[in-house]
């Protein structure tokens, strides 16, 4: 009870009132998984950062290495500016989900800090494949691809990104109408309509929480990649929400434990 309140916090960004059940959990010993990564993730937003690595780094050894746990170590360690170390550990990520762009964009941001210009080209060119349309990756490409010296690319990538950021804002206009759409799938989801809210979900335009909707009725209709998927699409479109990186972990580790 205490772990699915904890979670139930976390995914309410509730962090500070996360921490206390999800603590007691961690304490008692024999926490899943899922439990040591939403403490690590509300220990990390609640500014404890020393604990909340020691807490993923223990998700990482409990899990034997699993892509979730490893994951969230190397986003704690990239946040605390320890280039070297968090890129070593995306690799590693990038390597067991070479198409998850959030991933890629990560990595990209590691190596570009540890110094490794080249494979952060390299790395913010893959994501730019599978993520076109995601403006501050744009960018990001841009001004590496200005440090590097060619600036007639990095030319092309911010007009991309200009572009890419009004139409973005052009879509914050049309957010309320799509909230309610939103809440239309999910209510179709939760009258177990699953592939009604899949579809209705599907032909909305592209936004964080309609692709995190989405993910949820496809978990809800048993398939658990196409929720990963959708997950990951979404934390690429908005990076930095601990609730869907926390709902993306849950699902992958769910997969890893599928015979």
């Amino acid at each position: 009870m205490l772990e699915l309140l904890g979670r139930a916090r976390v995914l309410d960004r509730r962090y500070l009132a996360a921490e206390e059940p999800l603590a007691s959990v961690y304490a008692a010993g024999g926490a899943s998984v899922d439990a040591h990564l939403y403490y690590s993730a509300a220990l990390w937003e609640n500014g404890r950062l020393e604990r909340a690595e020691e807490v993923a780094r223990a998700a990482v050894a409990a899990s034997g290495g699993a892509l979730p746990a490893v994951h969230q170590l190397g986003r704690l360690l990239l946040w605390q500016s320890r280039y070297e170390e968090a890129a070593e550990l995306l690799e590693r990520c990038a390597r067991q989900a070479p198409g998850a762009a959030e991933m890629l964009i990560e990595l990209a941001r590691a190596r570009d800090g540890a110094g490794d210009l080249d494979g952060a080209l390299a790395a913010y060119r893959q994501a730019v494949e599978l993520a076109p349309e995601h403006s501050e990756l744009r960018y990001g490409l841009a001004m590496a691809l200005l440090r590097s010296g060619d600036r007639e690319a990095a030319a092309v990538e911010l007009a991309a990104y200009e572009r890419l950021y009004r139409e973005d804002q052009q879509r914050v206009l049309a957010q309320g109408l799509a909230e309610a759409r939103i809440a239309r799938g999910l209510e179709l989801s939760r009258q177990g309509e699953h592939v009604a809210a899949i579809e209705h979900l599907r032909q909305l335009p592209e936004s964080a929480d309609g692709l995190a909707a989405l993910a949820a009725a496809l978990r809800a209709a048993g398939d658990l990649q196409g929720a990963v998927d959708e997950l990951g699409r979404a934390i690429v479109v908005e990076p930095g929400r601990t609730d869907l990186q926390a709902l993306l972990n849950e699902a992958r580790l769910e997969l890893l434990r599928r015979p």
